[in-house]
């Protein structure tokens, strides 16, 4: 019964369902982009560099002659990956210090909230740009300056939620029960904690998603010619006052969309979980 009320709280919000099968679009293309490529994305065609969008090229060529729609397609497999594992790691540590946290009180809550507060006082994208020229460029290493970023959030959701639940009335059975302190967290109260964390992640892995690009479109990140969608839009940024505007627009494009799906599905993620509607 919950499972289709579900089903009707998602559907009353049209809008989140067009999130929901772009963000799967996305996912599809990036697991099956060996088999949508035309063409070798990180091999120039010689002679072809800087060719407007053809039969040959669908979204035209770069400034080096490799094709962008093979090279959009490809970079969908990295982009996504550093938006989904970035959020699922900032998850993981988030949640485990925000339920430390929350539920221990005392100087171990005003030690974690500290720490937190310390690094929250930098803008995030000074300090992954920081982090970034410390630890080198990488795909694994951008995975985890997003990551870094961003795992604050969820500590502070779910400090907040947990300070709740704590002195629920189910909690307090659990404790009488003689359950260890920690079944009681991960078992009873972390799972009631995690709603606003749906909600949250699906709207950060845009953002996860905006900070590479950012990363890469300013030299940060993804070097050439392993193809990533902020890189492509700087290579083609320079290009667009002599009209080569299909260098930028594609990938370009494609960032806009992908940030839009998460964004969207996250609107409805949001009323699923919210406790009005129930």
């Amino acid at each position: 019964m919950r499972r289709y009320y579900t089903a009707y709280l998602f559907r009353r919000n049209p809008l989140s369902i067009v999130g929901l099968a772009i963000v799967v679009l996305f996912a599809i293309v990036a697991f099956a982009a060996p088999l949508l490529i035309t063409h070798d994305p990180m091999q120039p065609i010689s002679g072809n560099a800087s060719r407007p969008p053809s039969a040959a090229h669908w979204f035209g060529t770069d400034g080096l002659g490799m094709d962008i729609y093979s090279r959009v397609v490809w970079a969908a497999r990295i982009d996504m990956v550093v938006a989904f594992a970035s959020v699922a790691i900032a998850i993981l540590i988030g949640v485990l210090l925000g339920a430390l946290s929350g539920f221990a009180g005392g100087m171990t809550d005003d030690l974690i909230m500290r720490a937190l507060d310390s690094q929250q006082a930098f803008p995030s994208y000074i300090l992954a740009l920081a982090i970034v020229a410390a630890v080198g460029q990488s795909i694994p290493n951008i995975v985890f300056v997003v990551a870094f970023v961003n795992y604050p959030i969820y500590a502070r959701l779910v400090r907040a939620q947990m300070l709740s639940v704590k002195e629920s009335q189910y909690a307090q059975a659990a404790r009488v029960l003689g359950n260890p302190w920690w079944r009681m967290v991960f078992r009873h109260l972390v799972p009631n904690c995690l709603g606003p964390i749906y909600v949250q992640g699906s709207l950060n892995a845009g953002l996860a998603l905006l900070l590479a690009a950012s990363l890469s479109f300013i030299g940060l990140g993804v070097r050439l010619p392993t193809p990533e969608w902020g890189l492509m839009v700087s290579q083609g940024a320079r290009q667009l006052v002599f009209g080569e505007w299909w260098i930028s627009v594609f990938p370009g494009a494609a960032i806009f969309l992908a940030v839009l799906g998460f964004n969207l599905l996250g609107d409805g993620l949001a009323d699923i979980f919210d406790p009005k509607q129930r």
